[in-house]
């Protein structure tokens, strides 16, 4: 019995340390609507910048002569250095050339920028949602 009230007041104590030492993996999640801070939607600007910019430099061939137009879903996971960990098409353009496009821009665009200190503080990871836009004039934008 006394052992068994013994373990029960150090259980808060070694949960404590434990978590100390366990991995964190706290995820923000952003998308045109939710950065909430002046980082967080500076960061997020500077994701699109480069995206974009990459993309239309690299705007896909078959694309471009079939004058292929469409939007898709695109969430992308990244660390703390900016390195993306996982890419999830979450709604199809309905054309494999322009999802492939989305997705390989993300690999010509990567690594992208550490997270700034005020974002590392809270956050291990990042997960940016756009949508993309390919638009019959070879131009790509994002929102």
């Amino acid at each position: 019995m006394q052992r068994s009230l013994r373990m029960a007041r150090l259980s808060p104590q070694i949960t404590a340390r434990d978590s100390l030492r366990a991995p964190r993996a706290d995820t923000l999640y952003l998308d045109a609507l939710s950065a909430r801070s002046a980082v967080e939607a500076a960061y997020l600007e500077a994701w699109v910048r480069k995206v974009e910019r990459v993309g239309n430099l690299n705007y896909p061939d078959e694309a471009r002569r079939r004058r292929l137009t469409g939007s898709l879903v695109l969430s992308v996971l990244l660390d703390r250095e900016g390195r993306v960990l996982e890419m999830e098409l979450a709604a199809s353009s309905g054309e494999r050339v322009l999802d492939d496009a989305a997705r390989r821009i993300v690999e010509l665009a990567a690594p992208f920028a550490p997270f700034p200190p005020e974002l590392r503080r809270e956050h291990d990871r990042i997960m940016i949602t756009r949508t993309w836009v390919f638009k019959g004039d070879q131009a790509l934008h994002t929102r």
